[in-house]
């Protein structure tokens, strides 16, 4: 027998019945499982006539099937096929079986392969395998299961009828090709339902995903996969099997209490976050009111309360136009708010107007208003703050009253000072001329103490002369035009010095440049009376130092390394004819109040830092500096 050992190899291979048939009916080969149906021993069956295992009534059929897959084997290539027919047994019993033949090409002499399978076996099988499908139907209707079976890489998709009625598929054919199948899988969840099939059949081991499958309807349920990996009798992977939940209740039911619990959980934290805003608003200083679109009171808190006079429960669902505004405001303010609900104009931010309280008395409020916007953006309220201001207007006006009565005083004391001081000149000129002249021609005929008597009404009319022009000088200070322009002190200082006697023993530290914004005739006033205080209080040290400094923030500095003073009288230094120092100094008093003044035009300031033998500093701000090195 040709090839026999490689036609055993084949048949051992199998692991259902199966025996090879030469062209005359011999056996050429049989495995161990045929044995077992026939009752033969193993082996003894080759060489024998095939017929020896098939019943007369069995045998021309089975003859003639052989006979054709040897003819179509030695020209054309043929496709297995199966029929049923019976077996015959070595104690002589026959049995359904069914029979697939299948050319073996490439044998000398040409074979046929015939794998023999029990038919009641398959039938027990094929009832076991409907009963299952059955219940797993019954299953899957009522609990929302359903299955598929994945044959092999190459093989069909089977869909179990629960899942087909889960992707809403009314066919009974239950046979899908993996491409056919895909589209029912959402395409956010494709990718990775694939790699777990494919991992799980490559490594054996069971998996579980949670997936979307898109219905037929186009509607999406949310479903869980378990799965396994299906083996052959010897253990290899020939398919996938997976069962399949759907989710989408159940997940509706979770999402549904997860969002009842939520909705409980904020009301509550929003509850919580009412009573904690209640109570800081409880505790504000100022009126809060809250109105919703149709001008009801929504909000209000115990500020609120003291102001309107009426506790807050019977403030809040009240209209508030009608309950707590003035008669003469009432329409006029609802029209303006009815045009802000419906988004025509935009809230005032800042504004006020009268309240009528609930005993009948009106307050004026000042407001800082805000809207209220729901989540599409629509107007549905305004929130507003308020400060009872009623007796800060009084004041005010009270204030402003007694404003215009002290510059109408100061206008009038000013003018009196202009007039005594210009009106004082002719007869102190009179006075000085005449003491002159009687010390000029009769000064031979007069006595010592009529000399120095004359000398005295001189030094003493000068001396009046020089307060007259301080006091001309301050009131032209006062009554002077004020225009504001970029003015370069340190330019200004130089041009002061230049002019100023026995400057040139002081060392001066100036910057090259320091722009502030003012007069420029009122600020050289300004340099030029501080730069001659310094330098008076200065002359007498042996190092005399004067500089002109920006300290930053707007701040002009003059200081001196002169003989200071003590800052116990530091308060009369910018009042008109107080003085600090004796006589050895020369002044008026004057000087450093009309500095004052001109600084107070400015809108600015002016103070002093001092010490005995330590010099002095002289601060005044007018408007942002500019400097530009020393």
């Amino acid at each position: 027998m040709v090839a026999q050992v490689s036609l055993e190899a084949v048949v051992n291979a199998l692991t259902e019945p199966a025996l090879v048939v030469d062209a005359e009916g011999v056996i050429q080969a049989c495995n161990e499982a045929l044995s077992v149906i026939t009752g033969y021993l193993h082996g003894a069956l080759v060489g024998a006539q095939v017929d020896q295992l098939v019943p007369e009534f069995a045998r021309s059929g089975h003859a003639a099937r052989r006979a054709e897959f040897h003819a179509a084997g030695r020209s054309r290539p043929m496709a297995s096929a199966t029929s049923s027919t019976y077996l015959r047994r070595a104690n002589g019993t026959e049995v359904p079986v069914r029979v697939t033949l299948g050319p073996l090409r490439g044998t000398e002499p040409a074979c046929v392969l015939a794998v023999v399978q029990d038919s009641q076996v398959l039938n027990r099988v094929e009832a076991d395998r409907q009963r299952r499908e059955r219940l797993l139907d019954r299953m899957e209707r009522m609990s929302s299961l359903g299955a598929w079976r994945w044959q092999d890489p190459e093989g069909k998709l089977e869909l179990s009828p629960g899942l087909l009625r889960m992707i809403g598929l009314t066919s009974p054919a239950g046979e899908l090709s993996l491409p056919d199948a895909l589209p029912f899988v959402h395409v956010d969840d494709r990718n990775r339902a694939l790699r777990r099939m494919h991992e799980s059949y490559a490594t054996g081991r069971d998996f579980s995903f949670d997936a979307r499958l898109v219905r037929v309807d186009g509607g999406v349920i949310e479903v869980h996969c378990d799965g396994e990996v299906d083996h052959d009798g010897v253990g290899r992977p020939i398919g996938v099997f997976a069962v399949v939940q759907d989710l989408t209740e159940a997940r509706t039911r979770e999402r549904t209490l997860q969002e009842i619990a939520q909705r409980i959980q904020t009301e509550r934290a929003l509850r919580a976050e009412r009573d904690r805003a209640q109570a800081f608003l409880d505790v504000a200083g100022v009126m809060f009111i809250g109105l919703d679109r149709d001008g009801r009171v929504m909000l209000a808190n115990k500020r609120a309360a003291e102001i309107l006079e009426c506790p807050v429960d019977q403030i809040l669902g009240r209209t508030w136009f009608e309950s707590f505004l003035p008669e003469s405001i009432t329409v006029s303010t609802r029209v303006a708010f009815d045009r802000i609900m419906l988004g025509e104009v935009t809230a005032f931010t800042r504004y006020e107007n009268p309240i009528r309280t609930a005993a009948g008395r009106e307050r004026l409020i000042a407001w800082h208003n805000s809207v209220i916007r729901g989540p599409d953006g629509t107007v549905e309220g305004t929130i507003s703050s308020g400060e009872d201001i009623t007796e800060r207007r009084q004041a005010e006006a009270g204030l402003k009253r007694s404003l215009q009565e002290i510059q109408a005083m100061n206008g009038e004391l000013e003018s009196y000072a202009y007039t005594v001081s210009h009106d004082l000149r002719t007869p102190l000129r009179s006075i000085q001329g005449f003491a002159e002249v009687l010390t000029q021609d009769y000064g031979d005929r007069l006595p010592p103490d009529a000399l120095e008597l004359l000398a005295r009404i001189g030094t003493n009319a000068e001396r009046l002369g020089e307060l007259t022009e301080h006091l001309l000088a301050l009131s032209r200070v006062t009554r002077a035009p004020f225009a504001r322009s970029p003015v370069d002190l340190a330019l200004v200082a130089r041009e002061v010095i230049d002019e100023l006697p026995g400057a040139d023993r002081i060392q001066w530290n100036l910057p090259e440049s320091l722009i502030v914004p003012g007069d420029p005739a009122l600020l050289r006033v300004v340099l030029t009376n501080l730069l001659e205080n310094a330098l008076k209080f200065t002359r007498d040290r042996p190092d005399p130092r004067i500089e002109l400094v920006e300290e930053g923030l707007g701040v002009v500095c003059v200081r001196d390394n002169g003989v200071g003073f003590d800052m116990a009288y530091a308060g009369k230094l910018f009042r008109p004819f107080q003085r600090l120092h004796d006589r050895r100094y020369p002044g008026t008093g004057i000087g450093l109040a009309t500095v004052a003044r001109i600084v107070e035009r400015h809108g600015g300031r002016v103070w002093v830092e001092s010490e005995p033998g330590l010099g002095t500093t002289i601060r005044l701000t007018v408007g942002e500096v500019t400097s530009a090195g020393t």
